[in-house]
């Protein structure tokens, strides 16, 4: 049976994967970074100019590592900061703001995971809007970003990362003992030598996104009301009677469109260089498709064998609604640490901890949008 909002998801995926690796080809990506980096004149700016960069490249995990880290590793050498800390700022921006942003590669595969949960149970939320609802409880992103802004500006270390500063103070940059991974600079994304860096390239395909989202849920959201008869002009209830697949499937094709047409307009591209970039950011997305359909199919699983009524029957009685987003955040740490894999993580928990918690919690959706945040968190928290 083929549903039509999976197929929407993996289609949004794939397009929005498209729109991140034009955007690279065609330079705009590096040229957010590059418009960034005069300002990175001292050690501290450096970091801090790392810690903007990892924060505008929201719409992608991915990307954000390979981008920032690549591009600010000649500055932060410069500066003698040890790869230690620049590893700590890039990893501590890029998934806890890919979590967190209304517009990423992560929202299809969030927002997919509690849809199916809530169908599953008969319930008639949206999907989109418990998300958004949950973003006030994202702790630990939260707490990730102004932590490493903290560390930037204040330029305070302590433990292990301490000795790595005064190591690299001396000029040793890397650890002796240390194992660097492939060089990702010559990745199939970056732009050839010689490509203008025009930063407006990156910024107006992500914006043309999120504003097309936004105009999406607002229309969409108004005629489902409008056609049920009620004049509401709420926007939580606009967004709440939105149609966030539809949307969003649309929002990155425009934002693919956009791409494209800036790099073949300026002459950065052609159009079939444009196209060959488009189908390896489609190609860089098959991993995301595999975990996507195992998730949908072990949310299936999970249904059929009624897991979620033996956990409340195990669960409930013995544990308080008001403490399941702290018991599943743990939980989402320890099997995020064990695995390695945040996508993993949520695949596993989403199905059980969103029946369970309508379940035990009926009325209370904080308690749902805290448990949702909780499931992100902690998997990032285990991941990192």
């Amino acid at each position: 049976l083929i549903d039509s909002d999976h197929m929407s998801i993996i289609i949004f995926s794939m397009l929005l994967g498209g729109m991140v690796a034009v955007m690279s080809k065609s330079g705009g990506t590096f040229g957010v970074v590059r418009a960034l980096e005069p300002y990175a004149t001292t050690p501290r700016r450096a970091q801090i100019v790392t810690w903007v960069m990892g924060v505008l490249i929201f719409f992608d995990d991915y990307s954000n590592t390979l981008i920032v880290g690549n591009t600010m590793r000649p500055v932060t050498d410069r500066h003698r900061i040890s790869r230690e800390k620049l590893a700590f700022v890039v990893d501590s921006t890029a998934a806890p703001v890919a979590c967190v942003a209304i517009v990423s590669t992560w929202i299809g595969y969030e927002v997919s995971l509690v849809g199916d949960a809530l169908v599953k149970t008969g319930s008639t939320l949206n999907p989109f809007s418990i998300f958004l609802a949950s973003i006030p409880f994202a702790f630990y992103p939260i707490f990730a970003l102004t932590t490493t802004f903290l560390v930037a500006v204040s330029s305070r270390d302590w433990g292990p990362m301490l000795k790595a500063e005064r190591r690299a103070a001396t000029g040793e940059i890397m650890s002796d003992s240390a194992q660097p991974l492939a060089d990702y600079a010559e990745s199939d994304f970056a732009p050839d030598d010689g490509t203008p860096c025009r930063w407006w390239n990156a910024v107006v395909p992500v914006v043309m996104v999120v504003g097309s989202t936004l105009v999406g849920l607002y229309f969409t959201g108004r005629a489902s009301l409008m056609a049920s008869g009620d004049a509401s002009r709420s926007m939580s209830r606009i967004i709440g009677a939105s149609d966030p697949f539809t949307v969003l499937l649309w929002a990155s094709f425009i934002g693919l469109a956009a791409a494209i047409l800036l790099a073949v307009g300026q002459g950065i591209l052609g159009l079939r260089e444009s196209l060959a970039a488009m189908i390896t950011g489609f190609k860089s997305m098959f991993m995301a498709f595999v975990v996507l359909t195992l998730a949908w199919s072990l949310g299936q699983v999970c249904t059929d064998l009624a897991t979620a009524g033996f956990l409340k029957g195990a669960v409930g009685p013995n544990l308080p609604p008001a403490a399941l987003p702290m018991v599943i955040f743990l939980v989402a740490a320890a099997v995020s640490f064990a695995t390695g894999t945040s996508w993993g993580t949520m695949a596993i928990l989403t199905p059980l901890a969103v029946p369970l918690v309508l379940e035990t919690a009926q009325g209370q959706h904080h308690i749902l949008a805290a448990t949702v945040s909780a499931i992100l968190g902690g998997a990032v928290f285990g991941d990192h």
